[in-house]
């Protein structure tokens, strides 16, 4: 599924320096993290549109999902892990 999601993004709007992709198939989400542009993109993998960007702090890297959280965390060069709900 990632290679595929990969290959269907192309130039996605209002992602710079797309660096960490985060595919969560239950939500059928995916989270990307866009250190050229310090963003945190939800795309919803239906549509292929991003339905929110977050302010990704400083080179946003690391992605991880917390299902029974329901919590998506971010991590970078520059950003101390961060958590969105």
């Amino acid at each position: 599924m990632l290679a595929s999601l990969s290959e269907r993004l192309g130039d996605l709007p209002g992602a710079k320096g797309n660096q960490g992709l985060l595919d969560v198939p239950e939500l059928r989400l995916a989270f990307i993290a866009c250190d050229g542009n310090d963003r945190l993109l939800v795309l919803n993998t239906r549509t292929i549109r991003v339905s929110q960007s977050f302010d990704g702090g400083g080179g946003p890297d690391v992605l991880a999902f917390d299902s029974a959280a329901g919590t998506t965390y971010v991590a970078g060069s520059q950003v101390f892990p961060t958590r969105y709900r």
